[in-house]
């Protein structure tokens, strides 16, 4: 096994990468000027659901701001960010066993529609 560098980042966690692969690395995040993939968000074209909370811990409102303004400008992205849903998929319902997972059913009606489009 090769050995690998600590990357530090503005990604949630730190990450190690291989020596092999650190200049190329090093140089994506320099050119994103993050670990972000908003920069690709441009070149989607298919249709594409962004889904995501404001109270995601991962995500900073500032973050979900500047892709819904990326994703302003590309036709192909439906952008839908909630004030609640946390990070783990909007999880609710009263009870354990009736729980409901709005992101799976989201993503399945979105579907529907792009197939019905």
């Amino acid at each position: 096994m090769g050995t690998s560098k600590h990357i530090e980042s503005s990604a949630a966690f730190p990450f190690e990468v291989p020596e092999r692969n650190l200049p190329r690395v090093v140089q994506e995040l320099q050119m994103s000027g993050t670990s972000s993939s908003r920069h690709f968000l441009l070149g989607i074209r298919r249709p594409t659901l962004l889904l995501s909370a404001y109270d995601d811990p991962f995500l900073p409102r500032e973050v979900l701001d500047d892709v819904a303004v990326v994703a302003s400008r590309n036709p192909f992205l439906e952008v839908e960010f909630h004030e609640l849903g946390g990070h783990v998929g909007f999880v609710s319902g009263r009870l354990p066993w009736r729980t409901r997972y709005y992101a799976e059913w989201r993503v399945i009606q979105y579907f529907a529609w792009q197939l019905d489009s």
